[in-house]
């Protein structure tokens, strides 16, 4: 049952950061690269975590399928939050003003606070390899 739910997750995850990299390549700034970057790391690292588990090279407990599942919702959150910020930056520079400052100053913030969390579930998730 795990199983299929992450495989279910990866083809989620797939066509998310399908949509992502369009996203990525349509605007493609500094910030917008190093968001790119780190969820394809990211990717990468859940990936073979979610193989692992599957193959049961790493314990089947409930905390290791719960922080499997945390970090891919988490990676999902980051793919969104990328969004976000690519729209709020194009209508920016379609039609820059206060109201669009804002919008991407707000979108901005909520990219990189999804990143950092990001970042701090990829390494939880790292330790789950480390151990076994």
């Amino acid at each position: 049952m795990k199983s299929r739910y992450f495989a279910c997750l990866r083809r989620q995850v797939a066509l998310s950061m399908t949509v992502c990299l369009v996203l990525f390549l349509a605007a493609c700034k500094p910030l917008d690269q190093a968001a790119g970057e780190q969820l394809a790391g990211a990717k990468k690292v859940l990936d073979a975590v979610q193989a692992d588990y599957n193959a049961e090279k790493i314990p089947q407990t409930e905390v290791v399928y719960k922080t499997i599942a945390t970090a891919v919702s988490v990676q999902n959150l980051a793919i969104d939050a990328l969004k976000v910020y690519v729209t709020a930056k194009a209508a920016y520079d379609a039609a820059p003003g206060p109201e669009s400052n804002r919008k991407l100053k707000v979108a901005e913030a909520a990219l990189r606070a999804a990143l950092k969390e990001l970042a701090d579930i990829v390494k939880q998730v790292k330790k789950l390899q480390e151990v076994h």
